[in-house]
């Protein structure tokens, strides 16, 4: 069996003092984790700086080889409204490159990847959900885009992993419909992994929902922030089941 840790809105700050929860996190993760993936749907820093990105990367690099992640808004620029250039590209320089992820900045790359162990295989596909977008009308709106979507068809479609299962992450909300939050592409992004993916994982929301059994995907998963938080999301999978429960952490240093 796999088994990841559903982590998502981290958060990371400039200083020490406003990263004790996450710090204490990783810290249980390391402790009682120490065979898991994390699997990070966004929003790892506040709001994409420079000190953020590299404190996030030094509390990451322990975990390199099991760390899966995606961008959030608010790694993409300021209060996570605005998109910038420089921002994108310091997150592939301190997030995705050190943990040999492809260039997020280029929007329309699905992150790939493929776990075995002698008797398991998971695919890995993570996607950049992020509008790049400098009208402040748009907010914390978020779209998968036609190339991107074309892309994570094709994979999905692929005989070749047609005996994994099948995970699908991002940031942004697929369902949810507030206009200053929502994917703009959702229908189009949902037509494309309906009963293609074993489970769909996301964040963005800052609210936790679980849903077995829905239609076109067996698990759909958003996580709470993560930091502070006395239980972190559970996703495990092999040939035969999937099991998704919450899983106790140590919260204080």
């Amino acid at each position: 069996m796999i088994r990841f840790l559903h982590l998502r809105d981290l958060h990371f700050h400039s200083g020490p003092a406003r990263n004790a929860a996450v710090a204490a996190l990783f810290q249980s993760i390391a402790a009682d984790s120490p065979d898991h993936h994390l699997l990070i749907t966004g929003d790892i820093t506040d709001d994409g700086g420079e000190a953020q990105c590299e404190n996030a990367c030094a509390a990451l690099l322990p975990f390199r080889g099991r760390v899966w992640l995606v961008p959030g808004n608010h790694d993409y620029g300021p209060f996570g409204n605005f998109y910038d250039e420089t921002c994108a590209k310091r997150f592939d320089l301190f997030l995705a490159m050190p943990f040999d992820l492809p260039s997020f900045a280029e929007g329309d790359v699905p992150s790939v990847k493929v776990l075995e162990t002698p008797a398991d295989k998971v695919l890995l596909i993570g996607l950049n959900s992020n509008l790049r977008t400098m009208d402040p009308f748009d907010f914390a709106c978020g779209e998968i885009g036609e190339s991107q979507r074309a892309r994570l068809a094709q994979i999905l479609s692929n005989s070749r992993h047609q005996s994994h299962r099948k995970i699908v992450y991002l940031h942004h909300h697929p369902f949810y419909h507030n206009p200053f939050f929502r994917l703009l592409d959702s229908e189009a992004f949902l037509r494309v992994v309906f009963n293609r993916a074993d489970v769909l994982a996301f964040g963005h929301k800052h609210v936790a929902g679980l849903w077995q059994g829905a239609p076109g995907a067996p698990w759909i998963v958003a996580a709470e922030d993560s930091p502070g938080r006395a239980t972190v999301r559970e996703i495990s999978l092999d040939a035969r089941q999937i099991e998704v429960r919450d899983v106790p952490v140590r919260i204080s240093p």
